[in-house]
């Protein structure tokens, strides 16, 4: 039976999709962490909030992986635009992700998000098989770079070194902890996002208001790749 985890940060980004995944076999608290079990269409599916930040994310989904033999991992949540193409309310996938905040040397400008694994470029690829899913379910669904780091973009000044230096066009706290752990156990993951705001002085209300109102946009095409795999 297939096992498919679906990670979000904060419990205000999943209120919309709560009691669309099927039937709630269980719930509980792990770790600090709610997870809560469905099945639907014969898959099983597992939801948990994480938290915010890197390190919450990273544990997080290693605690599925290992505690539930997960075999695909979707991410989905709010995120600050870098690019102007991509308004409030828009849905894209991630095709690429670099850690911004990684480096080896403060000094070295080079060195930013390249692990040394992977020296010679800071972007890492998602898995294609979900993107090739995700596309013939949403051929419409822009595929984008991540940057992630354990800042809220906020000021200015950060959003556009973060765009000079990896020409990224959507940030987050949370999708270089999950990809990296996902990637340590060989789990393929997608992550589906919904822009919330500008990443500048305004990112602050901005977000607040789209969260409170409740991200929607993204619920239908999440069902749609769960029923897909």
């Amino acid at each position: 039976m297939i096992k498919i985890g679906l990670i979000v940060a904060m419990e205000e980004e999943s209120k919309n999709i709560y009691g669309r995944l099927g039937r709630k076999l269980s719930e509980s608290v792990e770790y600090g962490y709610r997870v809560t079990k469905y099945t639907r269409n014969g898959k099983i599916l597992y939801m948990i909030g994480t938290g915010i930040g890197e390190l919450n994310a990273a544990l997080a989904t290693q605690h599925l992986i290992r505690e539930y033999g997960i075999d695909y991992i979707i991410n989905f949540g709010v995120v600050g635009s870098l690019n102007k193409t991509y308004k409030s309310l828009d849905v894209v996938a991630v095709g690429e992700i670099v850690h911004y905040d990684f480096s080896l040397n403060t000094l070295d400008d080079d060195s930013y998000g390249k692990y040394p694994m992977q020296r010679e470029k800071a972007e890492f690829g998602v898995d294609t098989d979900m993107l090739d899913k995700l596309k013939s379910i949403s051929p419409d669904t822009p595929i984008v770079k991540i940057a992630s780091g354990d800042k809220f973009v906020a000021k200015r000044e950060l959003r556009d070194w973060i765009i000079n230096k990896f020409s990224a066009d959507i940030c987050d706290m949370e999708s270089m902890g999950i990809y990296y752990a996902a990637k340590k156990y060989n789990v393929p993951c997608l992550f589906i996002k919904a822009v919330s705001d500008d990443a500048d002085e305004t990112a602050p209300v901005s977000f607040e208001s789209v969260v409170e109102n409740g991200i929607s946009a993204y619920v239908s095409i999440v069902e749609k790749v769960v029923d897909g795999l």
